[in-house]
């Protein structure tokens, strides 16, 4: 094998849930590759945040923020409509892997609450306060579903 060729390697008990390829590049080490697979996996969640901002747009949503950090969390899409702020989490898979929902954890609802209430805060929003989930499914080569649950969730009390 000359230096210019590299090896896939693919491991009989690896299940990708993005369905990525390792490959071997002699000059790059483990940690490395680790950020190679890192940048296609949020290459992919970009590409589903674009499919969901798309979607809520011709539904009539006006897109404010996207990709917010605030009080040390995330918030995917921030949108108004319907004198309503909304606080979206786009979870986004390819078509076969595990349920986007099963990511949506009572940890992640307490992080984008704690994210909503400090933009809230920061802005003096005065809104009704709405939490939505958009789960894009497929991938950009092929075609791909949206699904959108409104009022998904509400801040957990205390």
């Amino acid at each position: 094998m000359s230096t210019s060729q590299h090896r896939i390697i693919i491991p009989p008990t690896f299940q990708p849930v993005a369905k990525i390829l390792f490959v071997y590049l002699p000059h790059k080490s483990i940690l490395q590759h680790q950020h190679i697979i890192m940048a296609e996996h949020n290459d992919f969640g970009a590409w589903g945040e674009e499919r969901a901002r798309e979607y809520l747009i011709t539904h009539g949503y006006t897109i404010i923020e996207h990709d917010t950090r605030k009080g040390g969390s995330e918030i995917d899409l921030i949108a108004l409509k319907n004198d309503r702020i909304i606080f979206i989490e786009v979870k986004t898979r390819r078509e076969g892997s595990f349920d986007p929902m099963e990511a949506i954890t009572p940890k992640k609802i307490r992080s984008i609450c704690r994210a909503a209430d400090n933009f809230v805060r920061t802005y003096n929003y005065r809104q009704e306060v709405q939490f939505d989930i958009i789960c894009v499914v497929g991938s950009s080569e092929h075609d791909y579903t949206i699904e959108h649950l409104p009022d998904a969730f509400y801040p957990p009390l205390g």
